[in-house]
């Protein structure tokens, strides 16, 4: 299925995260300032943010454009780990974040995008170190993603997930996790040892394409795709794998 276009406007409209970058200051108030601004595109200026709490991102928001930056957790700040550095809410129309970087190397496993709206929620070009990239939520709408790199991502509920060229590396396993979710990809890679997807609860998953290169020792009990059924009848999941480099 086609991913969503991004929404498009001048860009004499788009708020700019008015925080210096690099700067390693909290541009937490900065980065809710552009997003209270109103304009449904929001930039960052090339550069490392650091915020120091969770943020949601309005509804009204349907445009995040990152220009390369990098966003990590302010040392010593009460970030939740179990909560997304954004959570996005948009109810009414799709949501694109791009060209952005989730960096919480070294401090324990951070999830980058939360998806809590019903509308559609694209990542495209975007990065993550330390990080779940998203954890789509089970009543979160349909989720897209092309080229995107890095870290873990979880998928639960009924709305189908559609993804194109994801390279997720670590030592973390499962890297996909799918809970009841239909979902597409094109293109998947993977580095080191680990099981690489986990389908259960009826989820359904057809991948096309896919190279996993273990780097180092391979261990036979490890299976890179897992396919577990669920506890309820009718909960029989589905897992189709085909043009695999192993």
């Amino acid at each position: 299925k086609p991913t969503p276009l991004p929404f498009t406007e001048p860009a004499s409209r788009w708020a700019k995260v008015d925080a210096k970058p690099d700067s390693g200051q909290d541009a937490t108030a900065a980065i809710e300032a552009a997003f209270a601004s109103k304009a449904k595109v929001i930039y960052f200026e090339h550069g490392t943010y650091h915020i120091s709490k969770n943020i949601i991102v309005p509804r009204h928001v349907e445009r995040i454009v990152g220009m390369g930056a990098t966003l990590k957790r302010l040392p010593g700040s009460k970030l939740s780990q179990a909560l997304g550095m954004f959570r996005a809410q948009n109810n009414s129309h799709p949501l694109t974040i791009e060209k952005l970087t989730f960096d919480n190397t070294g401090q324990g496993l951070q999830v980058a995008v939360e998806a809590i709206g019903s509308e559609p929620l694209v990542l495209r070009d975007v990065l993550g170190h330390g990080a779940v990239i998203l954890d789509r939520k089970a009543k979160a709408g349909e989720a897209y993603l092309e080229n995107v790199a890095g870290g873990l991502l979880k998928f639960k509920g009924e709305a189908p997930v559609f993804a194109h060229q994801i390279n997720t590396e670590g030592s973390t396993s499962p890297r996909i996790s799918v809970e009841g979710a239909p979902i597409k990809i094109v293109g998947l890679k993977t580095e080191r040892p680990q099981g690489t997807v986990r389908v259960s609860s009826g989820g359904k998953a057809d991948i096309l394409g896919a190279f996993n290169y273990p780097v180092l020792e391979h261990d036979p009990t490890i299976v890179p795709y897992v396919c577990v059924d669920g506890d309820k009848p009718g909960q029989d999941s589905e897992l189709y794998v085909s043009g695999v480099i192993h």
